[in-house]
């Protein structure tokens, strides 16, 4: 069976939000953006190219099971994810308690426990 799992997502981006981000970033140090591994033009490459993105309408067209995933404190894409999932013909939406943005490294286990969780229920469907 086909699904989807989406975490910390957005369906329309931010576009004012991530203009400002890209303004911020260049006037930032090229030396902040070595531990990410990505150097400074491709973080406003990147941001630059979201700013547009929109699924809104898109969002309908998946049929598949999904499971959209958001942490409790990652206040940028929680309301997102919930207007997503409500979206969804099939969406399902969990909350991850204490964590930031980066659930997968806040919250690894209760991720884990999770998407256990959903693949055994549709194992069942």
């Amino acid at each position: 069976m086909r699904t989807l799992v989406l975490i910390a997502t957005q369906y329309k981006m931010p576009g004012m939000l991530l203009k400002l981000q890209n303004l911020i970033f260049r006037f930032m140090p090229d030396s902040k953006f070595v531990e990410s591994d990505f150097q400074k033009n491709v973080y406003i490459k990147l941001c630059g190219s979201m700013a547009k993105l929109d699924f809104s309408k898109s969002i309908r067209n998946i049929y598949c099971p999904v499971l959209v995933v958001y942490g409790e404190k990652d206040i940028a894409n929680k309301k997102a994810s919930v207007e997503m999932a409500k979206r969804l013909k099939r969406g399902m939406l969990k909350e991850i308690k204490g964590s930031g943005h980066e659930v997968n490294i806040d919250a690894p286990e209760a991720l884990g426990e999770l998407l256990d969780a959903f693949y055994k229920r549709l194992g069942s469907c």
